[in-house]
Formats: C-alpha cells, structure tokens, sequence
C-alpha cells in the first residue's frame, strides 16, 4: 500500500464528460500514452496493485484533478447495459 502514489500505474480514458479511470495497474506495464487514442479491446496495462489499493479496479467521475487524479465526483457507469457492482468480475464478450 502506497499512500503517497494512492493511484499507482494508472491511465484515464476521457469519454466525453466523465473519465474512466483504471487505477493499480502492473508497475512498468502502461501501454499508451497521453493522448493516445484508444478502442475497446485495446491493452492499455497489465493487471497489478501498485499505488494504494491491493488490486486493480477502475474509477467513473467528472474530472480529473490535478495531483489528486482520484477526487473527480463519482458518476454511475453501465457496461454492456448492467450496473457493475463491488467484487464484479468483468469478462470479454459478455
């Protein structure tokens, strides 16, 4: 646990209004850059559990404050349709 990189590896999807933030991912394995853009399926990083956190998960919220990338205001988020909730197990084509 790293309470002074709480966000660990990290990359943050902007979707127009809100960002996904996938956060705790594998020291070193970030495969895109600011700016980059990117499409589903596309690896973005390896699972981990660096900064603060014992495993990888991913943030929804508006804004993506400087120096504190995981304050931005939660926001609800769908996939495929369905409400993720806590210890959620996300597969490919499903």
């Amino acid at each position: 646990m790293d309470r002074d990189h709480m966000a660990g590896n990290h990359v943050a999807i902007d979707c127009g209004g809100f960002f996904v933030f996938l956060a705790h991912l594998k020291q070193g394995s970030v495969a895109v850059t600011p700016g980059d853009p990117v499409e589903t399926g596309d690896f973005l990083g390896a699972m981990g559990n660096s900064g603060n956190s014992s495993e990888p998960h991913l943030h929804a919220q508006r804004g993506l404050p400087e120096g504190e990338a995981l304050a931005g205001e939660p926001v609800w988020l769908t996939i495929n349709g369905q409400f993720p909730v806590r210890n959620d197990r996300l597969r490919p084509g499903r």
